[in-house]
């Protein structure tokens, strides 16, 4: 089942890694997400992909926080709300680390996104289909 989350984040992770498809908006400066490819600053109107079985952590300075939304998905429960097509593209992502986009311009429509995404499937489906489209996205690891 979806389940979504919004906090503050301060302290550092230990390094983890799950079954689902763990999507992150960030809401705020502040910390990093680091994977062993690499690592990306977590700042305002920039999401975050980390696919199954991806190895991470966050890592925050001393005074450091960031506000993150949480969005997971169990693969089981995919097929509900996207296209094979799209399915096809997510699990693409399996194996390739963590993958970032920015939103430049676009934290109100972000800060909206993320107050509705995960309490609405309807909503949370869309902003996959758009993230997975690359509509109004640039992208900037992978």
């Amino acid at each position: 089942m979806l389940w979504s989350l919004t906090t503050d984040v301060g302290e550092a992770t230990p390094w983890h890694e799950h079954e689902i498809f763990e999507f992150v908006l960030c809401r705020s400066h502040g910390g990093r997400l680091l994977w062993p490819g690499g690592d990306v600053a977590l700042r305002p109107a920039r999401t975050l992909l980390v696919p199954p079985g991806t190895r991470h952590r966050f890592l925050f300075g001393p005074g450091e926080a960031g506000r993150l939304k949480f969005i997971c998905l169990p693969p089981s429960d995919l097929p509900g709300f996207l296209s094979p097509a799209q399915l096809a593209l997510l699990e693409g992502f399996r194996g390739g680390g963590v993958s970032a986009a920015d939103h430049p311009g676009r934290q109100d429509w972000l800060d909206r996104l993320a107050d509705k995404t995960g309490e609405d499937l309807r909503v949370t489906a869309h902003f996959i289909r758009q993230w997975l489209a690359g509509e109004a996205v640039e992208a900037i690891c992978r």
